[in-house]
């Protein structure tokens, strides 16, 4: 599991297609929705260097059925999948647990309808489908590679040095910039 290069993450996003980006477009559905499949090190540079957010990779525990049916699910989704991006009710977590409760064998994980990447985690805990145990201890979860940790301290020590050689007005001026 440490060895993540070789990883994918499959991400349903809004496909910002246009010069400018519109936030109301995306509240109401002016963005069409789409999957990508996309490396781990790319997931994790977004999340922790550019995003500044933690990174969670919680193990699900499906078994061989569910995991044949998650695959062909993915494969018919990647040449068919076309759908809507809307901010407040389909987004990138509603879509990630409609691709979850079209694989996954429950009940409940099927009657629930949620709208944040935080609920989704914290209902297949709850369900324990999704294996919360590994988060216990941060530190050894970081060692193990389940929590990859936001970049923003790092890069805020490397601002109070480049600050005192360079103009910029502030950290995030500074974190923009240095992307």
């Amino acid at each position: 599991l440490k060895d993540y290069e070789e990883h994918v993450v499959v991400s349903y996003r809004m496909n910002e297609r246009d010069l400018l980006f519109s936030a109301w477009k995306a509240v109401v559905g002016g963005y069409p929705s789409q999957m990508f499949i996309l490396s781990m090190p790319e997931i994790v540079e977004e999340y922790t260097k550019q995003e500044f957010r933690d990174l969670y990779s919680l193990p699900i525990k499906i078994n061989k059925k569910e995991k044949a049916r998650l695959m062909a699910r993915l494969v018919e989704d990647f040449w068919a999948y076309q759908g809507e991006y809307v901010f407040l009710s389909r987004n990138c977590a509603h879509e990630a647990l409609w691709f979850l409760q079209s694989a996954i064998e429950n009940k409940k994980l099927r009657a629930i309808d949620v709208i944040s990447p935080n609920s989704v985690f914290e209902t297949l805990i709850k369900l324990k489908i999704g294996d919360g145990h590994v988060f216990a201890d941060r530190s050894q979860a970081i060692r193990d590679g389940f929590i990859f940790p936001s970049q923003r301290d790092a890069v805020e020590k490397l601002f109070k040095v480049v600050s005192e050689y360079y103009d910029y007005k502030n950290f995030e001026d500074f974190s923009k910039n240095s992307k």
